[in-house]
Formats: structure tokens, C-alpha cells, sequence
């Protein structure tokens, strides 16, 4: 990473928890490109767990951002915080 470049962290919750970090990826996927207004065309990393990185700030406001998303027949609640 360039020098004066900053990566931005932001916590990611998805219930049901109990779910396998491939699903979780997929869950992440999904909302990046359902919500590809939000995101603006940044790829942010997920590490299958609870950690999202992004070079770019992604605006999720002071209060995070709560996302329901329908996925494989499940229902999937993702929230997304500073």
C-alpha cells in the first residue's frame, strides 16, 4: 500500500451467526452488488468473519447500516458499522 494511503475497518455482523464463512461470503457479495449505489464500485475485503476493509470510505453513517437480504431461501440480516 502507497504511503498516506489509509484502510478503512468496519465491523460486520450476520445473523443467523451460525452460518459457514462460504455463505457468509456470498451474503457479503450480494449486498455489495445489490447495493452498488452505496458502494460506488469499491471491492472491500471480508475475511469470512466479522472484518471488512476498504481503501475508500464506504458510508454507513455513525449508527452503521442494517440490510436484509433474502439469500438461497434463507433470510440474512447484515449490519455493517464503523
Amino acid at each position: 500500500m502507497p504511503p498516506n494511503q489509509y484502510m478503512y475497518h468496519y465491523d460486520v455482523e450476520i445473523e443467523p451467526s451460525r452460518c459457514p464463512r462460504r455463505i457468509k461470503h456470498r451474503i457479503v457479495e450480494a449486498v455489495i452488488n445489490k447495493h452498488s449505489n452505496t458502494f460506488k464500485g469499491r471491492k472491500p475485503a471480508f475475511d469470512g468473519q466479522k472484518n471488512l476493509y476498504s481503501r475508500e470510505e464506504i458510508p454507513v453513517g455513525k449508527n452503521g447500516v442494517n440490510i436484509l437480504l433474502q439469500y438461497q431461501y434463507s433470510a440474512f440480516r447484515l449490519r455493517i458499522q464503523n
